[in-house]
């Protein structure tokens, strides 16, 4: 599967914002877009939308092929669908759905206690 490489967008972002001679500010007030997010995206601490990428794109030159990676992990919905998981694999996944529900447990133990302690 192909994913945006964060790493990659920050790179070509900050090249082709200095090559054109234009400053975060410049492409804030252009794009409409915060210098906040700008700045994140130019660090790889931010994916930005579909919108705000598409409107990067208008004024940089951003080409979205050059800036996907396969991305060879696989994730845990992958990892159920195949029949061929170690048992470690399985161990794992078993381990990560107990914690996620007893997280659950715990978000919903303090929701009440909350919303009881505000009453």
């Amino acid at each position: 599967m192909k994913m945006l490489s964060t790493t990659k967008l920050a790179a070509a972002a900050k090249h082709y914002r200095e090559n054109k001679g234009l400053s975060i500010e410049d492409i804030s007030h252009l794009t409409g877009l915060n210098i906040h997010k700008i700045t994140c995206i130019e660090s790889g601490n931010y994916v930005p939308t579909i919108d705000q990428f598409e409107s990067l794109s208008e004024y940089l030159g951003l080409d979205i092929n050059f800036l996907l990676e396969e991305n060879e992990e696989q994730n845990a919905f992958e990892l159920l669908r195949e029949e061929t998981c170690t048992q470690s694999e399985k161990d794992g996944l078993e381990t990560l759905f107990s914690m996620m529900t007893t997280l659950k447990q715990q978000i919903n133990l303090r929701r009440t206690f909350e919303d009881t302690s505000c009453n």
